[in-house]
């Protein structure tokens, strides 16, 4: 990719020295430093002019500039006040980025209703939503969750995250590590794991290596699904992953005081009821929770 030179190591430091500031380890803030790799996950989108890209976790502002560069608008987001500052000072001139100093979560569930007006807008203009990101490994699992069940269609999420959670995403059904943000990932869309990243990537170095992932939902994942009602059918699943879905379903089907019997629900899912949680596919959890009325 031709343009601008993704920040060194050396010029990150000058920056934040400048600025009086210092990674705070408690917010995830350790910076992609490795040029090639930023321009791998800028690739890896596949960004056009009529993309607008999210961004989480600005930092100082390299991964954004060259987002820029190919994409129509990058919206950003940075939660810390003196990054959001030096940000906004390194981008001076770069026209199409918008810089949001704000938590992107609101809470757990819930993104920043600030982020989501911004999205809406740009994909009511027809732009196409992707999200390209160093994300912070704290809030990466809340975050796409929110993102996939908030209204807005991704059409591409690529982002470096903690192995440890790219794992999750690609994890099998009945192992430790599958769970419920795999099995909405999967009934989402297809899911990649591109590279693995060593520590030497990112300053200050992290005590984890990372993952470089890519995401494609599908359009059309929730058409004709009760959204809310899968959502909390489902996190009620995994928070039980070890018990039978007869016995998941009889507790569930007693806390919404629903009359419904968790046999027959489970026999028109085509589900054998002494299948664990955590056992459970996409397509059989979909099927049930549609059922439930």
């Amino acid at each position: 990719m031709n343009g601008s030179s993704p920040q060194t190591t050396s010029e990150i430091r000058r920056l934040l020295r400048t600025a009086g500031l210092h990674p705070n380890p408690r917010r995830g803030q350790s910076f992609l430093v490795d040029g090639n790799l930023m321009r791998m996950v800028v690739a890896a989108a596949e960004l056009t002019r009529d993309d607008l890209v999210l961004e989480v976790g600005t930092g100082t502002g390299s991964l954004t500039r060259l987002a820029a560069e190919a994409a129509g608008h990058v919206l950003t987001v940075e939660i810390d006040a003196g990054l959001a500052r030096l940000a906004q000072a390194a981008l001076a001139g770069v026209s199409n980025v918008t810089l949001i100093h704000a938590d992107v979560l609101a809470r757990k569930n819930e993104l920043n209703p600030v982020v989501v007006r911004e999205l809406r807008t740009a994909a009511g203009r027809g732009s196409r939503v992707k999200l390209v990101a160093n994300l912070p490994y704290g809030i990466a699992s809340p975050l796409i969750m929110n993102l996939l069940f908030e209204d807005v269609i991704f059409e591409r999420m690529v982002f470096t995250v903690q192995r440890e959670f790219a794992d999750r995403l690609v994890a099998r059904p009945g192992t430790k590590d599958y769970g419920w943000v795999t099995l909405v990932v999967a009934t989402a869309g297809a899911v990649e794991v591109l590279r693995h990243i060593p520590s030497t990537a990112f300053w200050p170095q992290p005590a984890v290596s990372s993952s470089l992932v890519s995401f494609r939902p599908r359009a059309d994942w929730k058409s004709g699904l009760d959204v809310a009602r899968f959502r909390r059918f489902g996190m009620f699943v995994f928070q039980h992953r070890r018990k039978t879905v007869l016995r998941i379903m009889r507790d569930y089907l007693k806390q919404i005081a629903s009359d419904l019997e968790p046999g027959p629900l489970l026999e028109a899912s085509g589900i054998d009821p002494k299948t664990r949680g955590d056992q459970l596919e996409s397509e059989g959890l979909l099927r049930v929770s549609r059922l439930i009325v």
